[in-house]
């Protein structure tokens, strides 16, 4: 899909928030398509663009969480992204639109029941270990989602190279890296399967958003 996305200008509040809103416009166009092709309606999530945390009750309180810098909260179908006046930079247009397709990969899984798979393997999950592995095929899936449809509008995003390389580099990084990798380079949700893959393609650590 041919995307126009507005030039992002430094410290500016409303040149960020316009620039997520055209990325969000664009993940909508993508996902209504590929929902088509399952026969099936899409409705798009309501989101929320913040610079800075707020409360809110649907979301358990804070939100997004400190350490993360975006959230989706299946009770009130909604996502929030968080962009705080430090990256308020015309350099963060990648980082801007995996944000927020990461979280719409969350909306994504919500409504293909992913999540309430999740759920039902968190009830039957033996130990925390156990818990943290099945969020993080979450996450990872979520990723690779996200990935997937960015490359959909590829010919207008800022550089993808540039953006991948520190989840190639930092070792903790470096799962969630490969599925980015795999649903970038596919552009398929279908290489997206994180549920049969091993244990070492897999996040060793719990975080709510890259």
């Amino acid at each position: 899909m041919n995307c126009a996305l507005p030039q992002l200008r430094d410290d500016n509040w409303t040149s960020m928030r316009s620039y997520m809103q055209a990325v969000s416009g664009c993940l909508d166009r993508i996902w209504t398509r590929q929902f088509k092709k399952m026969h099936s309606s899409y409705i798009p999530p309501k989101r929320k663009y913040l610079a800075k945390r707020i409360k809110v009750s649907a979301c358990d309180g804070l939100t997004p969480s400190k350490g993360a810098y975006g959230v989706y909260c299946p009770s009130n179908k909604t996502y929030y992204v968080l962009a705080e006046p430090s990256t308020w930079r015309s350099y963060n247009g990648m980082w801007a639109a995996h944000l927020v397709a990461h979280e719409h990969g969350h909306y994504i899984q919500d409504l293909m029941h992913i999540l309430d798979y999740q759920a039902e393997l968190d009830s039957k999950a033996k130990d925390q270990k156990e818990m943290i592995l099945t969020e993080n095929r979450v996450e990872d899936q979520t990723g690779c989602f996200a990935a997937a449809a960015l490359q959909a509008t590829r010919k207008t995003l800022p550089s993808w190279p540039e953006f991948i390389s520190r989840y190639k580099t930092e070792k903790e990084l470096k799962p969630y890296g490969h599925w980015l990798t795999r649903g970038f380079d596919s552009g398929r949700l279908g290489s997206c399967n994180t549920w049969i893959a091993s244990k070492k393609d897999i996040d060793v650590i719990s975080v709510n958003c890259r």
